[in-house]
């Protein structure tokens, strides 16, 4: 019902308001052009869009930027002069008038209603962060590829990898506590930024829907897709939580590109059981159990067989290795 609709939108911006900060890189007209074709689509209108020049926009792309300015009284165009780049966009942030910040990559676009489902997620007095799942479409054959189902808020998985992007909205005064952007993890400044808004409030809301795009060549075959140029200011950006959180470990890279892995410390190790249930095959059996005792140098774990089979193979089995791995254990029959 369009009437529903509307009085629905006209609810949400009387209690929303969001400004878009995209930095102007390189040529990045058609870029920039993409995204402010989607801001303008939006079905809830209650945005302002700030272009900040990163100090690497081309003269075209800066007259382009002053075109939109001065065709939309939404838009606003900041060069970044002497201050920098993050200085820059963290005074965009202290001036604005908005009650949340997107900051946006260049070079993606909007779903129609991307506003309008975060605003219904700001709903909540409490919500810091919203961030939403995404995709990408290759340019040339305009083909949606990657799409990225995400989970609620997980901030283990957060921990592991930059999952957020590239739509996260903030709350503009939790930006603002915690400093705004910081230097020193360039090309990571959103995920840091989520990561030390994230350390004083959990209330983060995953809106389980496709609202950003962003346009990338689709990888050919054997290819990664994943932008590797900034893995060392996320790493950083991860170490310095750490020290932040008064944790004791250290970060290494994880097993698929763009993931990570903190090892945490274990000064006081706690005892682990694993339980195997067995019905005496040993062909299955005795390739797991080489994994966890000869390929797990952990100190407190137990391995308990569930011995469920009618024979003595298990058993013979248990003998065999308990010399060496006195934490192995056999359960006969418990049924």
């Amino acid at each position: 019902d369009d009437t529903i609709a509307t009085a629905e939108l006209t609810q949400l911006a009387s209690n929303f308001s969001c400004e878009a900060i995209v930095a102007l890189d390189g040529d990045g007209e058609d870029a920039l052009e993409a995204i402010v074709a989607s801001m303008k689509a939006q079905a809830l209108q209650n945005w302002r869009l700030s272009l900040v020049d990163s100090g690497n926009a081309s003269r075209a792309a800066r007259e382009y930027a002053r075109h939109l300015v001065r065709e939309d009284a939404r838009i606003s165009y900041r060069e970044s002069g002497i201050d920098g780049f993050i200085d820059a966009v963290n005074a965009v942030i202290s001036e604005s008038s908005a009650d949340w910040i997107a900051l946006l990559p260049s070079g993606i676009i909007l779903s129609p209603h991307a506003v309008s489902s975060v605003a219904r997620a700001a709903a909540h007095p409490e919500t810091r962060v919203i961030y939403s799942d995404d995709d990408r479409i290759d340019p040339e054959t305009m083909q949606r590829w990657n799409p990225f189902f995400k989970p609620d808020w997980s901030p283990d998985l957060l921990l592991s990898m930059n999952y957020l992007g590239p739509l996260v909205v903030f709350h503009r005064q939790a930006v603002v506590d915690v400093g705004g952007l910081r230097h020193g993890v360039p090309g990571a400044e959103v995920y840091d930024l989520a990561l030390r808004v994230t350390e004083r409030s959990d209330y983060v809301h995953h809106v389980p829907d496709v609202l950003a795009t962003t346009i990338a060549t689709a990888p050919g075959p054997g290819e990664s897709w994943h932008a590797s140029d900034w893995q060392e200011s996320e790493r950083q950006a991860l170490e310095d939580a750490l020290v932040r959180r008064k944790v004791d470990g250290f970060v290494e890279r994880g097993l698929h590109p763009g993931t990570w892995r903190v090892r945490y410390a274990l000064p006081d190790p706690p005892a682990v059981t694993a339980v195997i249930p067995t019905g005496g095959k040993l062909d299955m059996l005795r390739p797991c159990l080489a994994d966890l005792l000869e390929r797990t140098d952990y100190p407190n774990l137990e391995i308990l067989l569930v011995d469920n089979s009618k024979g003595g193979a298990v058993e013979c089995l248990v003998k065999e290795l308990s010399p060496r791995f006195p934490g192995l254990r056999r359960l006969a029959n418990p049924l």
